[in-house]
């Protein structure tokens, strides 16, 4: 699902208001490629958070369990554990926020490393356009999203799970193109970059 999300967000960037065709599964491939890199990297600030958090957690474990703590301390370190699990609460929410943005920067531009032009993601992250789509996005993902996971197991969930991604791809395209001010029918960024230095859009076989 991760390459014909990728899709969307490109053919939404571009005005379509149709879901794009199945008709190129290598560039669906190769968009998926992107996406999982993307994902990949933007989850590392987590995933580190998280191992420290952890080894943190086990380290004051086994000095409290030996008894080497008075009761104001364990509340002390009780303490600093909730602020723990809040803060990687925030980062969490904070890195689903960003990486949709960066998923359409470079599904539009068919290059990887535009999934990090951080000028761009900013500009669209803190776009009033950009906070109500994702907030959509996120309610369409809590509703129908856990409904076709519950009902997944029965195969039925299937198709339900299909249509939400396209929902929010959609979504997310529409808040990302009217947080730039990107008009659909002039030329994308990376066919404008393209012109001015003249090479051609990558295709589908540049994943970077």
């Amino acid at each position: 699902l991760y390459g014909y999300a990728m899709e969307i967000f490109d053919s939404t960037l571009d005005g379509a208001t149709e879901t794009p065709p199945f008709d190129d599964c290598g560039e669906i491939a190769t968009q998926g490629v992107r996406a999982f890199g993307l994902l990949f990297v933007y989850q590392i600030p987590v995933g580190v958070a998280l191992v420290g958090y952890i080894l943190v957690v086990v380290g004051v474990s086994a000095t409290v369990s030996g008894g080497a703590m008075d009761p104001t301390a364990q509340q002390a370190v009780g303490g600093v554990s909730i602020v723990g699990i809040l803060l990687l609460i925030l980062l969490s929410i904070a890195t689903a926020y960003v990486v949709p943005a960066a998923l359409c920067s470079a599904a539009h531009a068919r290059s990887i490393t535009a999934g990090f032009d951080l000028g761009r993601i900013r500009e669209a992250c803190l776009s009033s356009e950009y906070v109500i789509a994702w907030v959509i996005a996120g309610v369409v993902y809590l509703t129908l999203g856990t409904l076709s996971m519950m009902l997944s197991i029965l195969l039925v969930g299937i198709p339900l799970l299909f249509y939400t991604t396209v929902v929010m791809s959609r979504l997310v395209g529409v808040g990302y193109r009217e947080a730039l001010g990107i008009d659909p029918d002039a030329s994308t960024p990376a066919e404008s970059d393209a012109g001015a230095t003249g090479e051609d859009r990558p295709t589908g076989g540049d994943v970077a």
